[in-house]
């Protein structure tokens, strides 16, 4: 097991406003799902994605955290394991991180006091337009709570949220400063082209007001070092909300399963899941198809995320001098499936799989049914598996689909 301090923090939040997108600017094709080594995003890009994606996590509403906004946070280990996957619910999202985290480690203060106590050496967080506390509604309340029969004082509230914000950023940076602790601000990509994204053509406005939104504090325009970067960062970022908005339109219906006419229950789960999972196959070192895949523990928490790579922080092989082994062979010889690494990579293995899913952007195949039926997962969430051509490398070295219908009755597709 690694040492604490290795471990790493990804963090977002962001201000929940309706924006709406140009038709021609949405105008992407299944392109956007490509996946392979040519289109590799790095593993900070990857967790912050999915971080983001963790804001919009189906729970119920909080009871009693008020004013907060909802943030998404994943915790990693040196080994880019996954160990946590959480969101803002009755306590912040980095506390619930930490505290649900396997192993045992010996955004605002209180969240920062929690990671340098369990050993948290590099924090990645997304600069939002809005902090994960919504101050301007925390210190009204106050206000209200405080003097319930008066008129407020616009003035001096103002100075309240001002003064708490000033109070709150300064404590975070003591922290920070004065403990073993980097702190990055960090803006993910999805793809360093962008290719399928038309550009934005007309100027007449389209209605997604349930795409998911996060803004960019403009002010880090301001930093010296960010000036000249920041219209390309921000553009590219632009295209990257729009990438998951797509994705997210895309898994909006609802999945069948394959031999009855039955509703799935808690269908937003795997709605939300199957998004996450083509996220992590963005981080595929496979040279034709990346494969995301997620475990969804019966009580409908993330136990783990996979995607199909080589052994070993699923990083490229350290083989030696195999020149002259072609994609293929190197292919099928060394990578593991995302199904493998998603079982392999539990961030609780001593959990009850009992009425686990697997939700995989691909249907698992012949090589990964097996597993998955012997861990004791008892259904699987995919999508329509396309038929394989004739002279496909796959069918030749039998890695075909046959054995999931065999083994696993529950079977849904989008």
């Amino acid at each position: 097991m690694k040492s604490a301090g290795h471990f790493q923090v990804t963090s977002a939040a962001h201000e929940k406003r309706t924006k709406f997108f140009s038709p021609a600017r949405l105008q992407m094709s299944d392109e956007l799902l490509v996946a392979n080594n040519a289109t590799r995003v790095r593993s900070r890009d990857m967790f912050m994605l999915v971080a983001l994606w963790m804001e919009l996590f189906p729970q119920p509403k909080a009871k009693t955290l008020y004013g907060v906004r909802p943030t998404g946070c994943v915790l990693v280990d040196s080994r880019d394991r996954i160990l946590s996957l959480q969101c803002t619910g009755e306590s912040h999202s980095i506390v619930k991180a930490i505290l649900s985290s396997p192993v045992d480690p010996i955004g605002c203060d209180m969240c920062t006091k929690m990671m340098v106590q369990a050993g948290i050496r590099k924090i990645y967080y997304f600069p939002a337009k809005e902090w994960e506390m919504d101050w301007d509604n925390y210190c009204l309340m106050q206000e209200q709570f405080e003097s319930p029969d008066s008129e407020i004082d616009q003035e001096s509230l103002n100075f309240r949220i001002q003064e708490k914000k000033d109070s709150n950023l300064q404590s975070v940076q003591r922290l920070v400063s004065n403990n073993p602790i980097a702190m990055t601000r960090f803006i993910p990509t999805w793809s360093e082209t962008n290719t399928f994204i038309s550009p934005c053509t007309s100027p007449v406005a389209g209605g997604f007001a349930d795409d998911p939104l996060w803004e960019l504090d403009e002010s880090i325009a301001n930093i010296p070092q960010l000036y000249k970067q920041y219209p390309a960062l921000a553009a590219n970022f632009d295209k990257t909300v729009q990438a998951v908005a797509y994705l997210k339109r895309k898994y909006q219906k609802i999945p069948r399963h394959i031999n009855q006419d039955i509703p799935l229950e808690n269908v937003e789960i795997y709605q939300h899941a199957i998004v996450l999972a083509h996220i992590a196959a963005k981080r595929t070192d496979d040279p034709k198809v990346g494969v995301g895949s997620l475990l969804v523990y019966a009580d409908n928490t993330y136990g783990s995320v996979g995607w199909n790579g080589y052994p070993k922080k699923a990083d490229y092989p350290q083989a030696g001098a195999d020149d002259f082994v072609g994609q293929d062979a190197m292919k099928y010889d060394y990578i593991l499936h995302a199904e493998q690494n998603c079982l392999l990579w539990r961030m609780r293995p001593s959990k009850s799989l009992e009425g686990a899913t697997i939700v995989s952007t691909k249907m698992p195949c012949d090589e990964c049914s097996p597993v998955i039926f012997d861990c004791g997962v008892e259904r699987v969430v995919t999508n329509v598996q396309i038929p394989k051509s004739a002279n496909d490398p796959a069918r030749l070295r039998g890695l075909t689909y046959h054995k999931i219908r065999k083994l696993i009755h529950d079977i849904w597709v989008f």
